[in-house]
């Protein structure tokens, strides 16, 4: 006859075999991807497991890198295109991706960003005090920045950033903007013309006041 301990010590053998499989395939499982600026002329990206979310996400921040959870099927289907990321000595360690991948990823980041907006617009309408009216002192800001970024066209003197090797601003010199193409603008540096034209963003451009243009 077979005892029961005995039988009962299987199936517990056979429960955390099963768990230990099913963390071994979440762990493996894409969760967050990671990507460079926009303005960099050489995209690099890559996916980084649940265990590597944190450090990940610090390691992005430092750098001023892009971060997409994967929650979407979209982003599932795109990281799945990526190849696994690490951090070496708290750096980033990406892989280069094609132009028509780093597009794809981009119109993801960007969603991405405006949803994060909206988020955190809903928050601050939310936390008005009862009484109180901030359609007032903010509508017309908000109205005068959207105005002036929708009148951004060929021609016009902005602020545009000068980026290291990170990506990150050293300083920032007047440029003519060249043309608009969607999230991104080719502009030329007013005093260094002959550099050839680079490629912003609207993170890294800063409108001039009306006087300037």
């Amino acid at each position: 006859m077979t005892n029961p301990r005995s039988r009962g010590h299987r199936l517990w053998r056979f429960s955390m075999s099963e768990r230990r499989k099913t963390a071994s395939r979440q762990s493996n499982t894409p969760a967050l991807i990671v990507a460079n600026n926009l303005d960099f002329p050489v995209r690099y990206a890559a996916w980084f497991t649940s265990r590597g979310v944190k450090a990940a996400k610090t390691a992005a921040n430092d750098a001023q890198f892009h971060v997409v959870t994967i929650e979407t099927a979209e982003a599932q289907e795109l990281a799945a295109r990526l190849t696994e990321g690490s951090i070496e000595s708290g750096s980033l360690q990406l892989a280069q991706i094609d132009e028509a991948l780093a597009h794809e990823l981009d119109t993801l980041i960007l969603a991405a960003q405006t949803i994060e907006a909206e988020a955190a617009a809903t928050q601050m309408t939310q936390a008005t005090p009862e009484g109180g009216d901030s359609s007032a002192s903010e509508a017309a800001p908000a109205e005068a920045v959207l105005d002036a970024w929708e009148a951004l066209k060929p021609g016009m003197l902005v602020l545009a950033a000068d980026l290291d090797r990170q990506g990150k601003p050293e300083a920032w010199y007047e440029a003519q903007i060249m043309s608009l193409e969607g999230p991104e603008i080719r502009l030329l540096w007013r005093d260094f013309p002959r550099e050839g034209l680079l490629l912003r963003t609207r993170r890294h451009i800063a409108i001039l006041p009306p006087a300037n243009n």
